[in-house]
């Protein structure tokens, strides 16, 4: 029972510290409640662009959720990080949209932009956004990245939890074989997780960002992309944690381990992520210092 009850523990904690760092990354949907013609919305704005890469000249396209005729929307935009002259492109009501096109940008190539929605009576700015642009990843890659990473940090609160209420069956954490790998106690799943991290984050990690950006690392030692060294430093601790534990149970060395990839995981997603330099060329490494809590918001708006 003891058991059962952490790994639902594990579930519901590891779920909750998902949804955050998805709601709290820089590419999520800025969201903007507003009131036209006497009617409450939520309208959402895109921070992340898929690319088409057969054909660069088509526009992408900014949809707003948006079933009332009659409202006046428009973007202003430019490239990011530019001096560019601002751009204005009108939303065009579709029926039960509205739609705006913006130039496809390369991979981790960005766009900064304000909005404008009114009905005539009201007025809403919407301050400064960026949106960041990748390539397609085929979903037979991206599935498994992302079922692997969510069973590393599942099975790292396992352990830590098992760790720290000292429970589990450690007389088979000294056996050899398989039975030294039943996730039972904090000794296996300890070696779980290293394995769950190590195909998640070390392999299908940089095959997604090869797909997404070109390039399969851009972290230590050849940049300084965030989500990379994130994944580098949690591989580390687990290294360590799962080195101390061959030799004897260390409930110290797992606990820290989870502690630390629990710290990593609460950084936004995409945070420092690649950015393409408009001028080389080249994709650098970049901050998008934005949030839909405005915890980053930037202090300067641009307005119609």
């Amino acid at each position: 029972m003891k058991k059962t009850l952490i790994w639902i523990l594990g579930i519901v904690f590891t779920i909750s510290v998902a949804v955050y760092q998805k709601m709290t990354g820089p590419t999520y949907p800025y969201k903007q409640d507003v009131t036209l013609n006497d009617k409450d919305y939520s309208l959402k704005f895109s921070r992340s662009g898929q690319t088409i890469p057969d054909d660069m000249s088509k526009p992408y396209v900014m949809v707003l959720k948006l079933k009332e005729p009659g409202i006046t929307a428009m973007l202003k935009y430019r490239r990011y990080p530019t001096k560019d002259e601002f751009k204005i492109a009108p939303f065009v009501f579709k029926g039960d949209r509205y739609e705006a096109e913006l130039p496809q940008q390369p991979a981790a190539g960005k766009l900064e932009y304000t909005a404008m929605v009114s009905d005539g009576k009201n007025v809403y700015n919407i301050p400064r956004q960026v949106i960041r642009f990748k390539d397609p990843v085929p979903l037979h890659w991206l599935i498994p990245h992302i079922f692997f990473m969510f069973l590393a940090m599942l099975f790292s609160n396992v352990a830590a939890f098992m760790a720290i209420f000292r429970i589990g069956d450690l007389t088979q954490a000294a056996q050899k074989g398989w039975a030294k790998l039943k996730p039972n106690n904090f000794v296996s799943v300890t070696i779980w997780t290293a394995v769950f991290l190590a195909i998640g984050g070390l392999w299908l990690g940089p095959v997604v960002q090869k797909h997404a950006f070109g390039d399969y690392w851009t972290g230590v030692p050849f940049g300084w992309d965030l989500t990379d060294n994130k994944t580098l430093i949690a591989a580390i601790f687990w290294a360590v944690a799962l080195f101390m534990n061959s030799r004897k149970p260390s409930r110290f060395w797992t606990v820290t381990a989870a502690v630390v990839m629990l710290a990593i995981y609460a950084i936004p997603h995409s945070m420092f992520g690649s950015e393409l330099d408009p001028e080389t060329g080249k994709v650098i490494q970049g901050m998008i210092l934005i949030n839909p809590y405005g915890i980053f918001n930037s202090a300067i708006f641009i307005t119609f």
